[in-house]
């Protein structure tokens, strides 16, 4: 037995599952488990993640048997609610702890580790009973009105309470259609289900700097968050780039929205580089990013707005 077990479990929720792997493996090495590999040049870190993604692979169609069959994960899902994830991954462990050797405490630990890892990678998809996916392909389809996207997807959780997915998917149909409150409420759950789902840590972050209702440090976490998990994506940059002008740090930002401007310019990707350049003090660039923007078509020619945006070292609106 754990002491407080599910005090335990919510401190593993808060981890990264690149940690919760690197951890697994320090518990399995503690069990004995010996990797059939050459692991020579790998730091400890790396070598314990491949250790634990080894030991899974080796146990897979255990682990298959016990979560799908013995567990009943697929005749159980509808009943689940994502604020009993908790209850969830207790039980869920407890039919796992077959699966490890050496102190019965260990076992325990191994295996509440196991069930978040298994929860994130998604149990429908694991079980072969992913019947939330049909849904959230139907509501992403073209055409589909908000109305039509939001039953759709309430559908899929109803299907599948756990599924990351429906609740990012469910989000971003709230946050394209203007319902803040709810979009937040979607992200932040899709967030609790995998603090890698890195589109969810984004999409929150970026929305939070648009309507500036929480603090600029929750917002710029969530998108510094989503940067550590996707360095080079365009649309992660773009959130950070404005975010670190939103602090003050607008030289750090412009590496970040030349990226996002690079790959996919847009009028508001263009307008927050020459913001982050006049901020920084370089105006005459600022001015050229203006200029250009007239010229493509991404800005209406304003001469009066232009010129005193740059002044202002861009903190005056201009789009």
């Amino acid at each position: 037995m754990i002491p407080d077990e599910n005090e335990y479990i919510k401190k593993c929720l808060g981890l990264s599952t690149s940690d919760l792997w690197t951890d697994l493996g320090m518990v399995l090495q503690d069990q004995g488990f010996k990797p059939m590999h050459d692991m020579l040049g790998l730091s400890r870190k790396r070598i314990d993640d491949r250790i634990a993604r080894y030991w899974f692979m080796s146990k897979e169609d255990a682990i298959r048997n016990l979560v799908c069959i013995r567990f009943d994960y697929c005749g159980k899902k509808k009943k689940l609610r994502f604020e009993k994830r908790v209850t969830l991954i207790s039980a869920l462990a407890s039919t796992l702890t077959s699966l490890f050797a050496g102190p019965a405490a260990s076992h325990m630990t191994a295996a509440i580790m196991l069930a978040i890892l298994l929860v994130r990678h998604g149990l429908d998809s694991f079980c072969g009973c992913d019947s939330a996916q049909i849904y959230i392909d139907q509501a992403s389809e073209a055409g589909v009105s908000f109305e039509k996207r939001i039953s759709l997807l309430r559908t899929a959780l109803k299907e599948s309470p756990l599924s990351t997915s429906a609740h990012y998917h469910l989000g971003l149909t709230y946050d394209e259609k203007g319902d803040t409150a709810r979009a937040i409420e979607c992200y932040k759950s899709a967030i609790d289900l995998d603090p890698d789902e890195y589109y969810a840590l984004n999409n929150l972050g970026y929305l939070l700097l648009k309507t500036e209702i929480a603090a600029l440090s929750e917002a710029l976490g969530y998108v510094e968050r989503a940067f550590r998990l996707a360095p080079d994506n365009d649309v992660v940059n773009h959130s950070y780039g404005l975010a670190l002008v939103r602090a003050d740090r607008a030289s750090d930002a412009i590496e970040h929205l030349l990226r996002a401007v690079e790959t996919n310019k847009t009028a508001e990707r263009s307008y927050h580089l020459a913001q982050a350049y006049a901020r920084s003090g370089n105006r005459e660039r600022a001015l050229e990013i203006c200029i250009s923007m007239v010229q493509e078509g991404l800005l209406d020619f304003r001469g009066e707005s232009i010129h005193e945006f740059v002044m202002s070292g861009g903190h005056s609106e201009l789009i």
